[in-house]
């Protein structure tokens, strides 16, 4: 990835983190979002017709109503359960859980740009190296769809990618021989790879350890 868009990604995240991650209040309850940390997403500023969504999940509270500070970088419904964050364009927002008893949980989030040509390529690049063969990322396999992904910065996703360094530490489950896949930086592919996992249906993120 250059290194102005490492540095852009890079300044963004410490914006974000100077926000509120959230607090709680409210009689007898517990309200817990998951991620905990910034969540990542992406959108296609031309309009190519890829939908990129990101989930958030929650628990001990009830009644959640799910807000964004800026519905034109991104929307966000959910259940007292997972909130589904739609991104619309590159920016920042701030995604908040309130419960009915007066608790709010809060993150920040930050949409990067991704043009249809590098999605294209990405999932061109994710079919050739076989990332959804029996055993790997099908149903089962770790989870790189946006519920999984979704708390990882693009250049940490690339890093698995092409060294196989896992971003919760170490290497990745099949070793980091195997999961160096030859992709070069400023490559279509390279950014695309991520655009296209970003661009995958989410599921349910778990809980934080």
């Amino acid at each position: 990835m250059p290194a102005i868009r490492v540095a852009v990604i890079e300044m963004r995240i410490a914006i974000a983190l100077l926000g509120l991650f959230g607090c709680t209040t409210g009689s007898g309850e517990s309200l817990t979002i998951y991620p905990l940390t910034t969540l990542f997403s992406g959108a296609d500023p031309a309009g190519g017709g890829a939908t990129y969504k990101v989930t958030i999940g929650a628990k001990g509270a009830s009644g959640l109503t799910w807000t964004s500070t800026d519905p034109t970088v991104a929307t966000v419904t959910g259940t007292d359960s997972l909130g589904t964050v739609v991104s619309l364009k590159e920016g920042a927002a701030t995604i908040t859980a309130t419960s009915a008893a007066g608790s709010h949980q809060s993150l920040p989030l930050l949409v990067m740009s991704y043009a249809a040509s590098d999605l294209a390529a990405g999932q061109a690049a994710y079919d050739m190296y076989s990332c959804a063969k029996s055993g790997c990322h099908d149903l089962g396999g770790p989870d790189i769809t946006p519920s999984g992904i979704g708390k990882h910065t693009d250049p940490q996703l690339l890093a698995t990618v092409t060294t196989g360094f896992n971003p919760e530490g170490g290497e990745v489950s099949i070793g980091a021989a195997m999961h160096s896949f030859p992709i070069a930086a400023g490559t279509p592919e390279y950014v695309g790879i991520v655009a296209y996992m970003r661009s995958l249906p989410p599921g349910i993120p778990k809980p934080d350890l």
